[in-house]
């Protein structure tokens, strides 16, 4: 169904338009099949604390978010909805492929050169005021890691001068850290083997850039990694 759903709402081209209203309704269901998804890997509860301050105005278009695993797009895809940012590969993936095509997903080439001048124009294209498309997110460190440390955050989320939404996860454990840095599977068959996994996703109050941080997207990505640390 999963395969079915993605391969249905997927768009082909890497520059395509906004979804019309048929294919964001489907996302829905592409959002529920993914709670099912985490259910099986464990995920019975998702704790989510969130920012009040952040439902007086307009949602960011820009979400940016530590990463720990390969877990947390698809927890952040099922709370909000959100386009991620990802590696090319993950659109040949089997099932996951068919999803982040549908999710409209920024693909980056590690292996073009050209790739990085091509992300940075499309997220602006797509964090423009009125573009119609859902928010985009994005782990700005470009690696996974530890919950402990964050590392600099890279600027292709801040070249825009546009509101980010900062949001923290973390995967508390007793046994098996799901933030284990391990090759191959066996991370993923470990998360699978525990009972029962936690995971605790914190929303920040949307970052305004100042005029000064839209001129310099590398103090503006100092600053939000600061408010993501503190």
């Amino acid at each position: 169904q999963l395969v079915v759903a993605g391969a249905v709402a997927s768009v082909p081209g890497r520059d395509g338009p906004p979804f019309p209203a048929w294919r964001r309704g489907l996302l829905l269901v592409i959002r529920g099949l993914l709670r099912i998804v985490l259910f099986i890997w464990g995920f019975y509860w998702i704790s989510v604390k969130r920012c009040a301050q952040n439902k007086d105005g307009p949602p960011a278009p820009l979400t940016v978010s530590n990463h720990v695993n390969i877990f947390d797009a698809l927890i952040y895809t099922y709370l909000y909805g959100l386009s991620p940012v990802g590696i090319k590969e993950t659109a040949s993936a089997p099932v996951m492929g068919a999803v982040s095509r549908a999710l409209q997903t920024v693909y980056v080439d590690r292996l073009d050169k050209n790739s990085t001048t091509y992300v940075k124009a499309e997220i602006a294209r797509r964090a423009a005021p009125g573009s119609g498309f859902p928010g985009i997110l994005i782990f700005p460190e470009g690696t996974c890691k530890d919950v402990t440390c964050l590392v600099r955050f890279k600027t292709g989320p801040f070249n825009p001068g546009r509101p980010i939404r900062p949001v923290t996860i973390r995967y508390p454990y007793k046994f098996f850290n799901p933030a284990w840095s391990v090759k191959g599977f066996h991370r993923q068959w470990r998360v699978l083997t525990q009972f029962i996994n936690f995971v605790k996703v914190e929303e920040l109050p949307i970052y305004y850039p100042t005029e000064a941080e839209k001129a310099d997207p590398i103090a503006f990505a100092a600053n939000v990694r600061d408010a993501v640390a503190r």
